[in-house]
């Protein structure tokens, strides 16, 4: 009975046959599945060659003496040459004649493309009453059709599949379908959990890494069997590998507010459990918190949501502040919104940490106080300068005898900017009207503008800095005068020959 034949029937009788044979059944249908029924393709195929008269003659049996001596006697010339032997000369010639004109064997055909095994999927309902059979078939199937096997330890093992069969698409489902039912089976099973983690830890489109071996079951659909069954390793261990850290600080949050939700024994001591979620909260705000700091913000909310979890924590509290301060995760107005949104939290809970931030900030503002001052004290002096040099009735003095370049006593001609720097004539190049050892620090004031200026045009850059934080990118903007008119670069080398 063929393959197909055999897949007909088991469709049909499957259900029966493992009523009354279920081993045997179970055996022909991974034979079935993973390809052992399907006949083997011929390697080679035999050639007939058809003599041509050429090759008739050449490839001739040789004749008898006898016949060779009556022949010779009607020709006496030949005689002599019927007895002689050949020489190695003619027959090396004869064989090559042989070698060239026998047709070589024809070569076999490509076979066709290999067609993959029935689907495992059409027998599934035949299992329904009989799941350790039905465990059997997956898992043999799984390792004769693609390689892929789990120990009683949760190791998981896969060889090299079949590149024939890799390259179909179909295979790919096929696969999934076989996984998220073994996941199922799994759960479904108080012996098998160690086999599930090994299912959940080595599969999955999460894993990293192009080279890495992967079971390929959905994602989704196991989250939902590990939520269904309430089988905690296996929705931590999800949800770390989708990157959802938040999610199970919410989970262990959940549990130690309401311990009642845990599925357990009546006796269960509810106070124990909610510290051991708590515990986990901080556990896992551990690993995750460095990498995504507003976990810790979450973990600050829950922690001073309820009077016993703040007695609890009141440590782990002060801990958590001093990394949101080391890391300015939040400001501190931010962190006593937090504790004022409810009556559990005291100012004297804090009230050593609210003190030293308040005494950096006021620290940091007297700071910033001085440094205005001393900011509008030069301005002033620039502006009252600029009056005097601007004001044409208003004469300058100048009182420098040496030139500013070479150092030399000054003599006439000279050159005298209104910067308070002197020179020879001859000591500055040829038609330069600007103070030399000026223009060097007035150049970069005049790069900066000229960028602010290119700056005010890229309105793509300007509204990704205000996207990111809004206040500082305009006040930064008003600040380098983005934001104002421009004003026209005036010359600051007015010179005056002597």
């Amino acid at each position: 009975m063929g393959e197909d034949a055999t897949e007909g029937n088991m469709a049909r009788y499957g259900r029966a046959l493992l009523e009354h044979l279920p081993d045997e059944t179970t055996n022909l249908l991974v034979e079935l599945c993973s390809g052992a029924l399907q006949p083997k393709p011929v390697s080679a195929i035999d050639t007939e060659f058809v003599d041509s008269p050429v090759s008739a003659r050449l490839l001739e049996p040789p004749r008898s003496k006898e016949k060779l001596k009556e022949k010779g006697k009607e020709d006496p010339k030949r005689r002599g040459t019927l007895d002689d032997k050949p020489s190695l000369s003619s027959l090396s010639q004869t064989t090559s004649v042989v070698t060239s004109v026998v047709p070589t064997p024809a070569r076999a055909p490509s076979p066709p493309p290999p067609t993959p095994p029935p689907s495992p999927r059409q027998f599934f309902a035949h299992f329904v009453a009989h799941s350790k059979q039905f465990v059997q078939f997956l898992e043999r199937v799984a390792e004769k059709r693609w390689g892929q096997s789990v120990n009683s330890l949760g190791v998981v093992t896969i060889n090299p599949p079949n590149r024939s069969l890799a390259e179909l698409e179909s295979e790919v489902s096929e696969q999934a379908a076989v996984w998220n039912t073994l996941l199922e089976l799994y759960l479904t099973s108080a012996d098998e959990k160690t086999k599930a983690i090994g299912v959940l830890r080595s599969g999955g489109d999460t894993i990293t890494g192009s080279h890495d071996p992967k079971l390929p079951f959905d994602n989704m659909h196991a989250l939902i069997l590990c939520s269904t069954f309430q089988f905690t390793d296996g929705l931590m261990l999800l949800w770390e590998q989708m990157g959802m850290y938040e999610d199970v600080l919410r989970f262990w949050m959940e549990r130690a507010l309401d311990p009642s939700i845990i599925p357990s024994p009546s006796n269960l001591d509810l106070e124990l459990e909610s510290k051991k979620s708590s515990q986990r909260v901080l556990i896992h705000l551990a690993q995750y918190g460095p990498a995504h700091p507003h976990l810790y913000e979450l973990v600050l909310r829950f922690l001073t949501s309820t009077s016993e979890l703040l007695h609890r924590h009141s440590a782990d509290i002060t801990k958590i502040l001093d990394v949101i301060e080391r890391e300015k995760i939040m400001p501190p107005l931010g962190v006593v919104q937090i504790l004022a949104r409810n009556g559990v939290a005291s100012v004297g809970l804090v009230k050593a940490w609210l003190m030293t931030r308040i005494n950096e900030s006021r620290t940091e503002v007297e700071s910033d106080r001085k440094l205005i001052e001393s900011y509008r004290t030069e301005t002033k002096a620039k502006l009252q300068e600029i009056a005097e040099l601007s004001d044409p009735e208003h004469p300058r003095v100048f009182h420098v005898t040496r030139c500013a370049t070479c150092g030399s006593a000054l003599d006439l001609p000279t050159i005298h900017f209104m910067c308070k720097h002197s020179y020879h004539q001859k000591c500055l190049p040829d038609q330069d009207i600007e103070c030399p050892i000026c223009a060097r620090h007035h150049s970069v004031i005049k790069e900066i503008r000229r960028t602010n200026e290119r700056l005010a045009d890229a309105h793509g850059v300007f509204t990704s800095s205000v996207a990111e934080n809004g206040f500082e990118a305009v006040a930064s903007a008003f600040g380098r005068g983005i934001l104002s008119r421009r004003l026209d670069e005036d010359n600051s080398g007015i010179s005056v020959v002597v």
